[in-house]
């Protein structure tokens, strides 16, 4: 069962990982992803604006904002393992990134 809000907390590669969830069930997805140093209050304005028509996810990738950073050297290869991982728990197969 999907949960709708901000700062929610999912389990990704044994870390855990904050993430804002807002809009419509059914509607198309748009996934924000922050950058360094940044974390996903970035989106917020972003958010806001279209979550009446999308559904709209911003995460704070590992070792940013309100997620775990883990034991592992920071890499894209890594991050991009996170992404598909996290997409994957919230059961997303299309999304606008």
């Amino acid at each position: 069962m999907r949960t709708i809000g901000n700062n929610l907390e999912l389990i990704v590669n044994n870390l855990m990982i904050s993430y804002n969830d807002h809009g419509p069930e059914n509607a198309p997805v748009i996934l924000f992803i922050h950058g360094y140093p940044l974390n996903k209050s970035m989106w917020n304005r972003q958010v806001e604006e279209l979550k009446s028509t999308y559904r709209v996810i911003a995460y704070d990738v590992r070792g940013h904002g309100d997620s775990d950073q883990g034991d592992k050297d920071f890499s894209i290869q890594l991050f991009e393992k996170d992404l598909i991982d996290f997409m994957d728990a919230l059961k997303l197969d299309k999304i606008i990134l």
